[in-house]
């Protein structure tokens, strides 16, 4: 006889194996569609971020441009200044206006250093969240030998060679000290060294001055 009991009846056993059979397919394609989804949406974050990237690199050359022209202007007027200087019997004046230029140079250089510094952090902060969402992506899907997670690591790869060429580092990691400066608590937990760090829940940012441009996110032994 086959597997049907007598009547077309499915026995027991062989119902509750089918059912089994199901769920685990199910749960299957639902953990396939889950990773499709948090896998487009890192492309789609990595794409922006590659998009921030081209308009501030636009954006670090035009400032570069400027400055040239504003030093050639600057050259341009020091000529102007010292053949005043030969020429007007009143230097003290003269000596004035040199310092004043010399002051709005400086100011100049500092803004311009300030709004290029103020972009690149910005864009690092970006790439640190779509970081984020790759690592969170991998630690639901910690099985290698998943296409998924093979896509994940390159793009992770991608994000991390970016901000190496932007001067920064990520950081963090299980066993470090807790330090408030590079680090942000989200929680605390018991464990066997009170004032460690647990878990690293989002890696931290850093330029290669030590500048902070987001602290890890961490629990914390207790």
């Amino acid at each position: 006889m086959s597997g049907l009991a007598r009547g077309g009846v499915v026995p027991i056993d062989v119902a509750r194996k089918l059912h089994a059979e199901r769920d685990q397919a199910l749960a299957h394609l639902d953990r396939a569609r889950h990773e499709a989804l948090t896998l487009r949406r890192a492309l789609a974050q990595r794409e922006a971020a590659i998009e921030d990237c081209s308009a501030l690199q636009a954006d670090l050359d035009a400032a570069r441009a400027r400055l040239t022209v504003l030093e050639a202007e600057h050259d341009a007027a020091m000529a102007q200044l010292g053949d005043l200087h030969a020429s007007e019997p009143d230097g003290a004046r003269v000596q004035e206006l040199l310092g004043d230029l010399a002051n709005l140079r400086r100011r100049r250089d500092l803004d311009v250093a300030a709004v290029v510094r103020a972009e690149q952090i910005r864009l690092l902060g970006r790439l640190a969240e779509v970081r984020d969402t790759v690592y969170w992506a991998l630690a639901a899907s910690p099985d290698p030998s998943s296409p998924w997670y093979a896509g994940l690591t390159g793009i992770r790869e991608q994000i991390d060679q970016q901000l190496r060429a932007e001067g920064a580092s990520v950081f963090g990691a299980a066993g470090e000290v807790f330090d408030p400066r590079v680090h942000e608590a989200v929680g605390m937990a018991p464990g066997a060294n009170p004032g460690r760090i647990l878990r690293v829940e989002s890696p931290g940012v850093a330029l290669e001055d030590g500048t902070v441009v987001r602290p890890a996110r961490v629990l914390v032994s207790s």
